[in-house]
Order: C-alpha cells, then structure tokens, then sequence
C-alpha cells in the first residue's frame, strides 16, 4: 500500500523476499514501514548503503530484545502484575474476558489480598536473604557472551547495540512519539521487539521521514512534508494484506478482520468446528504459543468435550472493542491484541488449565510465581486436559526473578494495586527525561 509504487523505476523487494545486504551496497536504498523484520533490514542495508531513510507512517513501540545488561532477555518483563497494571486497574475501560485474579469485584479483592501479602513476604525474604545469596546478575558470563551470542562487554541493549545513554534516550523519545507524546504507561500501539536499527540513526547512517509519501516518479520520491529524495531501490517492510474468502464464501470473515471470529480463531457460524490458528499477534510474547493453546481449545470442541459460550456474539463484540481500544494507535493491525498472558489465561480457563485461585493460595511459592514473576507457559500444565503436574511445577518453581521482576518493581506493582485507577506513572521509565534532539526525523516528527 505505498503511493504511485508502479510508478518508481529503481528496484523493489518486498522483505519476505530480502535475503542480505549485498544488493545495496553503495546505492540509495528507501526503507518502508518498520517492524522486527524492518528493523534488522534498515539496519543491515544501512550499513552499507550510500544514504539510507527510513519512511514512516506512524512509530511501533520499541522493546528491545536484553536487559540487564545482555544478561536476560525481555521476554521476562511480561509479568501478569504488569499486564493488569496496565490493562485492567490503571483503566477505566471494563475487561471483557475470564482471568485468573477473577471476573467479579469480589474475587479481585480476595486475589490481590492473598497476593499482596504473599509478596510482602517474599520482598521479605529476599531482603533478609540477600547477603546469602549469589546475584543473577551473574547469568551468561560463564562463556563471556549475552543471550544473542554476543560479546558480554560493552553492555547491549540488542544485536550490535550497546548499552548508552544517547540509545536509551533515543528508545524513550521514539517511545514517546508511538503514542503521540500522551501517556504511554498503558501502550496502545503494536511493538517492534528490535532496537537494533537505533545506532544507524544516531550516528546519520539511516534519515527518518515520518511524514509519508505523497507522490513516486522515476526515482525521485516525493514526500508529505514537501521533501523530494533521489533512490536506487526500494525494500517494503509492509507486512501483507488479508482476504479470507479465499477460503470460500462460508469461511470469509467479516472485513477480513479476526476479531469478528471467537478469540480471533473459532468460526461462530461453524459452532466451533472450523477455526483459523495462529492469527493473533500479541505486543510481546509469540504467536506459537498462542496458537498451540488455540489448537487445545479447537481439539475440545471438535471432541465435543467443550462448547462455544453462550451469548456468543456478545462476548466477539465486548472482546473486540477492548482490543480496539488498546490497539487505537495500529488501526490497521486488527490481528493484534496488547497482552499475551491475559488472552492465554482467558483461554485457559475456559479449556480447565488454568489453575484455580483455591488451589493457588495453599502454594505461596507458586502463586507469587504466576502473578509476579516471568510469564511462563508451563502454568497451562500443570492441570486440566494433557498435563503434567511434576514436571510443569519443577518448571515453574525453577523460574527466577526476572530484571523487570525485582524488588523494587514488585513492590511498586504491589503499591499501585491499592490505588484509585487514575494513579500510575505517566511513562515507561524508558521515556524519562529525553534529551531534545536525541531522535531527529524530518516529517510531522520534528
């Protein structure tokens, strides 16, 4: 979807079809759109590009792929007390969908009670416990690499990314920018699990225009904010567009959009017995796993051992309007949804593998496990249909804080559930105190 594009003579490659850099070496190369397979295509073909600009329509929400100094990667900051932080108390928007602190105003008081104290005791603990103990910090130096295979030292925020303030101000301000300078606390654009393209920018490698093409001739390029670029090649990082009746008549969704199905899978007019796996992009996590708990669910309807809801077009439309409105600033990706362990849980708990609360609070250790640290799967095992209760618990009681999970961060999450909804930070503590001019960009951006 990219103006007059039949019009432009140098050369096109769509990203599924990019392979390396080779091709742009010395040329001037546009990059389109920008996600994780974008990010490391700007990266690389800026590197070896004469001039390289990057075309924006509007800014992803960066998460890049370590913390802790390359130590951990971030998938460990998605905690169920973050993502309810987030989504469900810092917000006045009802959510629509079942969940393991509860779906009434009852059961949400007596799961953050037995959590809250279960973690005041564990900040306990740990404090009590910390002269004793080896750090975690510690974890990938034995072979002097960080968890992308790379050297430990400098420290890295990803691929060829060190870990400094000019990039962490850089990630704040695009951050910022995502969301339109508003509050990004609860985000409400799709991520970019990638920061590697960030260094290019800053060192003038890669030009950012965020004010769209207007007009293609030859191979002069047009732009909104009335700029004009000569390019050799063009790479569109564009992701593809969607046309489900190419099913057939009977298995078209309404505007192409998944959320008209049952958790973006489950054909309503089939009762279940059609679906479509693997069509939702969660903001961080993947979408594997979130296919394989759909899969579950598809082998219960198709066994008759569980049916669809009752009322459901009702639960389709309460639950596509709340995804709408945490998604308001990716209109257009209409597969996405902002939390992967709230969808899972809502699925889990209707396939029976969600441990309940009753069971949860007679195990201290694992309940403080589900809800503050790391996100881990093999919670989904540990009851219901095909589990594994021993080995699903050594997996779950061998996770480990992670950098997002520390005291400090679980204490607040602890203080925030106490508070009125209307108390929270206004940012992520990666947009604080940008300094002006750390991300420049020609467009509306400036």
């Amino acid at each position: 979807d990219v103006t007059d594009l039949e019009k432009f003579t140098g050369d096109v490659v769509h990203s599924s079809r990019y392979r390396n850099n080779d091709r742009y070496r010395g040329k001037r190369v546009l990059v389109v759109g920008l996600a994780e397979s974008g990010a490391d295509i700007v990266r690389e073909v800026s590197d070896v590009a004469s001039a390289c600009t990057l075309s924006l329509r509007s800014y992803s929400f960066i998460l890049p792929r370590l913390g802790a100094g390359g130590r951990q990667v971030t998938d460990s900051t998605t905690v169920r007390a973050h993502h309810y932080e987030m989504y469900v108390r810092a917000t006045d928007v009802p959510y629509p969908m079942k969940a393991l602190f509860g779906e009434d105003t009852y059961s949400r008081l007596m799961f953050s009670a037995w959590t809250k104290a279960y973690g005041v005791a564990d900040l306990a603990w740990r404090l009590a416990s910390r002269p004793f103990r080896k750090t975690h910090r510690g974890e990938g130096l034995s072979n002097g690499k960080n968890k992308l295979g790379e050297p430990m030292f400098p420290e890295k925020l990803d691929i060829a990314t060190e870990e400094t303030e000019d990039v962490s101000a850089a990630i704040g301000e695009w951050n910022l920018r995502s969301h339109n300078y508003e509050t990004n606390w609860s985000q409400r654009v799709i991520f970019s699990k990638n920061a590697s393209f960030i260094p290019n920018i800053l060192n003038g490698k890669t030009q950012i225009n965020d004010s769209g093409i207007d007009r293609i001739d030859g191979r002069r390029v047009y732009f909104k904010d009335q700029t004009v670029a000569e390019f050799d090649a063009m790479v569109l990082c564009t992701g593809f567009s969607r046309d489900f009746s190419a099913f057939g008549e009977d298995l078209a969704v309404e505007d192409n959009d998944v959320r008209n199905l049952y958790k973006h899978a489950f054909y309503p007019q089939h009762q279940g017995r059609v679906a479509l796996i693997g069509f939702i992009r969660p903001f961080s996590g993947g979408i594997p796993i979130c296919a394989e708990m759909q899969a579950r669910y598809f082998a219960l309807l198709c066994s008759g051992k569980l049916t669809l809801p009752v009322h459901l077009d009702d639960a389709i439309l309460r639950e596509k309007e709340w995804e709408e409105t945490w998604t308001a600033l990716s209109p257009r990706h209409t597969e996405s949804c902002p939390s992967q362990a709230l969808y899972l849980d809502s699925l889990a708990k209707e396939i029976g593998c969600l441990m309940p609360v009753s069971e949860l609070i007679l195990k201290p250790g694992l309940l403080l496990r589900h809800w503050f640290y790391p996100f881990n799967q093999a919670c989904y095992r540990l009851r219901g249909p095909h589990d594994d209760y021993e080995k699903a618990l050594k997996e779950m009681m061998s996770e480990m804080p992670g950098y997002w999970t520390g005291g400090k961060t679980m204490g607040l999450l602890m203080a925030l559930s106490t508070m009125p909804r209307l108390i929270h930070p206004k940012y992520v503590s990666a947009s604080r105190r940008v300094p002006e001019g750390a991300l420049k960009a020609k467009g509306r951006g400036e």
